[in-house]
């Protein structure tokens, strides 16, 4: 890969913001608080996250900051859960050195094939 000129690599990475809302705006699912691909919980939380910010703005009508209020109170311990992952996880899940993704192989292999 590393003499390839044509693949390509993206960051894997977790969204965490201190706010979900600024104004009239506000951001749901991978772009206000991606758990992580290796979570398995993505989809999941960003429809909670649709559902509950239509509840808090239905309930609060053009009042945003009050509505965006309650979607963050409501949604931020669900998502600090959601996002938490088994220490070391995305290490094990997304390995860096050659050694790391041919242990990754063989432990994939073996499962595979068992």
């Amino acid at each position: 890969m590393d003499e390839a000129d044509d693949s390509s690599m993206s960051l894997n990475a977790q969204a965490k913001l201190d706010s979900w809302s600024n104004g009239r705006m506000a951001v749901i699912g991978d772009a206000a608080y991606c758990p992580s691909p290796i979570s398995g919980t993505g989809t999941s939380v960003a429809s909670v996250g649709a559902y509950v910010l239509a509840c808090t703005i239905s309930r609060h009508g053009i009042d945003y900051g009050k509505a965006f209020e309650a979607y963050e109170s409501l949604m931020r311990p669900y998502v600090d859960r959601v996002q938490k992952l088994p220490p070391r996880a995305p290490a094990i899940a997304n390995p860096e050195t050659a050694w790391r993704i041919g242990v990754l192989n063989v432990v994939l292999g073996f499962a595979c094939w068992s």
